[in-house]
């Protein structure tokens, strides 16, 4: 009688078949792979999935091998199975060394080859067919008149419709059309053209096809090609003319079903939910966009208003309207219109496509604060969409309010402003609002040069009212006594300032009409009479002018007898025009502060009009800035005091100014470097305001820079410069100008810039706070024996 098996232990057996060993070995060898690849990886630039895959890969081989232990014995004489009480199992493979280390290597790569397949990105693996993953949409052909706006229009809801679907982008429509339109004969375009097309913008693949009415029928039918001209895709679909986005939709679904290579399902498209299930709706709006792309903001605003007219939910619509209404710049209805419409697009947002979501979000940012905020969502959005016009414009644009117009006379470089227009204008020359900031730029810094080059590039594409603005001012500025040349520019620039004619007109008249006014405070007395006869000639003979050219009017008017220092004569015209409706009650404080901040007039000038005085702020900084002027001690003490102890609403701001006039008080008691770059970095906390008190202290603040030594050549530098403020600083800017050159040593310059000054205020009103400059320049000319 056989003795019974005695029981045995799981940890024995386990021990017995070397499991437990092989667990501990295998356990040993992942922690040092795992290591070794945490700290490889990185340096290599792996991405992260790498590590994750060898880790998952090492965990699916654990079982692997605590199995084939439990099962499988290696001997000198080949695989055994592992047999039962110690027993020796029979010989399943007799295999040398070498075999079994390669199966063991097979083994090993086999496990983590399904581990790669496991954890890999779709996206890697490839979602879509290769060159599917960027599509360029070109115009389709048509054929019937209702379905003719479809040609660019299958541009604008196919780009929509595919974009961020899956990994699929599409090129931003309006980058495509712009070049389409350089390179298309009647319509068409050769494959190798368009191929190269798609290469140029970034695309993989191009998309196109045709739109056939028949009857009351519409049939589509697209194609998909890579730029080698390998077909990818191909779909047709055909229905009701009213039912033309379930038709779009349809084709769209086709043809990602022929490349889509992903597991998961094909996401689901519906235009509707972005653009309008509305026909006439969808219309509008296309045609709105055709004309948004020409710039021709009137026309697109006309047809955007339509479009959500015919249907109140269409949020691209009013992301559209807004837009162009801002651009089209200007009656107090359109400025109305701007604001209603972005309203109504942020409670939409929703329903809007995810980039222009981003964008609309970006701009509630910029609008409400803060701005930091928004520029870094802009920011993101261009280094996921480096062709999306919109977003490059509106990321370049905050960068000018910021870098550029919201800073002092200590300004970056011209060509760092200007590079990321060009930019712009590259990816679409059509594109006017690319050129607005670029002629401010210019014509402020009377770069003729630079002008001419831009309205050469613009020529063939912008409103001829803007063109007329910006040829007439640049004529102005080449010559700069010519007083015909001069009045011709500023009238012209009046009637651009109208906006109801076109919105790049009235940011033309903007961008001219400060530059030909500082040009203007330079002519001598006599001449600057004579101008103001010329353009009061040419307004009586065009007859009763629009409420916009009559503001234009008289503001010009009264900077041009202010910067003459004909102070009386502009207090005078002010009333008579505020009595007639000409000029609006609050222009009367901006244009008596900035006769006061300028340094033309004494305090008392702030109370122009009885219906409208300034607050008590407004009499603490003129008093201020007198007594900075006068290098007063005991003036600027009590003029500090009175500032802490004025109520403001914006308690910061105060806190600043307060600290501005601290570093002024102690630069005057004693004058040093240090003190000067402290208020400097005090300066740039605040936005510089055209006619505002930072504007004043920048002034007084280059004064003392040309007046230290040490300092006197960077100032030299920046008064050699045109002010790029209000002109009533020009005539000044001559004589700071003229007094550090003769601390210089330049005395034949200094001599003929004091002579510039004295002429240009000859008729200057008796006892202005500037006149112990002028008594100073005769002092200066006969120093120099002039």
């Amino acid at each position: 009688m056989t003795e019974p098996d005695k029981p045995i232990s799981l940890l024995s057996e386990l021990k017995r078949r070397k499991v437990v060993r092989v667990g501990i070995a295998y356990g040993a060898a992942v922690f040092v792979v795992l290591q070794l690849a945490d700290l490889v990886f990185p340096a290599l630039g792996v991405p992260d999935w790498g590590f994750r895959f060898l880790v998952i890969g090492s965990l699916v081989g654990f079982p692997v091998a605590v199995i084939l232990a439990w099962l499988y014995d290696l001997t000198p004489d080949g695989v055994r199975r592992t047999g039962r009480h110690g027993d020796a199992g029979p010989v399943v493979a007799r295999l040398g060394q070498v075999a079994l280390y390669t199966a063991a290597a097979i083994g090993v790569f086999t496990v983590l080859f399904v581990a790669f397949v496991w954890v890999q990105p779709r996206s890697a693996m490839g979602d879509v067919a290769p060159g599917a993953s960027v599509i360029a949409v070109l115009p389709f052909t048509t054929e019937g008149s209702e379905v003719e706006v479809l040609g660019e229009g299958m541009v604008d809801l196919l780009s929509r419709n595919l974009n961020q679907l899956g990994v699929i982008r599409t090129v931003d429509p309006r980058t495509v059309l712009i070049r389409w339109n350089e390179q298309a004969q009647d319509g068409r375009l050769p494959p190798e053209a368009a191929y190269q097309l798609a290469r140029e913008v970034g695309a993989g693949s191009i998309l196109w096809g045709n739109v056939l009415e028949i009857g009351n029928n519409v049939r589509m039918d697209a194609e998909l090609v890579n730029v080698d001209g390998v077909e990818l895709a191909r779909a047709e679909v055909a229905g009701s003319a009213d039912d033309v986005l379930n038709l779009v939709d349809s084709l769209s679904v086709d043809l990602v079903r022929d490349i889509w290579r992903a597991t998961r399902p094909i996401p689901s498209v519906d235009l509707s939910t972005i653009t309008s299930g509305d026909l006439t709706a969808l219309r509008y709006f296309l045609d709105g966009e055709r004309f948004y792309r020409a710039s021709q903001w009137d026309s697109a605003v006309a047809y955007f208003s339509a479009a959500v007219e015919a249907d109140s939910n269409f949020a691209l619509a009013y992301v559209r309207l807004s837009y162009t209404a801002g651009w089209a710049a200007g009656t107090p209805e359109i400025r109305a219109l701007e604001q209603r419409a972005a309203v109504k697009a942020v409670e939409l947002v929703d329903r809007l496509p995810s980039r222009t979501q981003s964008l609309v979000r970006a701009l509630g940012l910029w609008v409400g604060g803060p701005r930091e905020e928004a520029v870094d969502t802009l920011k993101a959005m261009v280094n996921r969409h480096p062709d999306d016009l919109e977003a490059n414009y509106f990321l370049t644009d905050a960068g000018y309010h910021i870098s550029y117009e919201g800073l002092g006379p200590v300004r970056p470089a011209v060509v760092e402003v200007l590079e990321p227009f060009e930019r712009i204008q590259a990816l679409d020359p059509s594109f006017s609002p690319a050129f607005i900031h670029p002629f401010e730029v210019a014509f402020l810094r009377a770069d003729t040069a630079l002008i001419d080059r831009y309205y050469r590039a613009l020529v063939s594409r912008a409103d001829s009212l803007a063109l007329a603005v910006y040829e007439a001012g640049l004529e102005a500025l080449r010559r700069p006594r010519d007083l015909e040349a001069l009045a011709t520019g500023l009238n012209i620039a009046f009637v651009g300032a109208d906006a109801g004619l076109g919105g790049l007109g009235a940011q033309a008249a903007r961008a001219v009409t400060f530059p030909l006014l500082r040009s203007a405070a330079t002519l001598d007395a006599e001449s600057q009479a004579r101008l103001l006869q010329l353009l009061r000639a040419d307004e009586e003979s065009k007859g009763r002018a629009s409420d916009a050219q009559l503001l234009a009017r008289r503001a010009a008017e009264v900077r041009l007898l202010q910067n003459g220092g004909r102070i009386e004569a502009a207090r005078q015209l002010l009333e008579a025009s505020a009595a007639r409706g000409e000029i609006p009650a609050g222009h009367l404080e901006y244009f008596s502060r900035t006769a006061v901040y300028g340094g033309f007039a004494d305090s008392s000038y702030l109370a122009i009009s009885d219906a409208h005085r300034p607050g008590a702020p407004a009499w603490a900084i003129a008093e201020l800035i007198a007594a900075l002027d006068a290098r007063d001690a005991g003036r600027t003490d009590a003029a500090v005091k009175r500032l802490r102890s004025v109520e403001m609403s914006d308690a910061e701001a105060k806190a600043r100014l307060v600290r501005q006039a601290e570093l002024f008080q102690e630069f005057d008691r004693a004058p040093d470097v240090a003190t000067l770059r402290e208020l400097e970095d005090a300066l740039n906390e605040d936005e510089f305001v055209w006619g505002g008190k930072l504007e004043a202290l920048w002034f007084r603040w280059l004064e003392r820079m040309a007046g230290l030594e040490a300092t006197r050549p960077e100032a030299i530098a920046l008064l050699e410069t045109p002010w790029v403020g209000e002109p009533i600083y020009e005539a000044p800017r001559l004589y700071a100008l003229a007094r550090a050159l003769e601390a210089d040593g330049a005395v034949q310059t200094a001599g003929e810039l004091c002579n510039e000054f004295l002429s240009a205020l000859a008729a200057a009103d008796d006892g202005l706070p500037l006149e112990e400059k002028r008594a100073d320049a005769r002092q200066a000319l006969e120093r120099l024996g002039r």
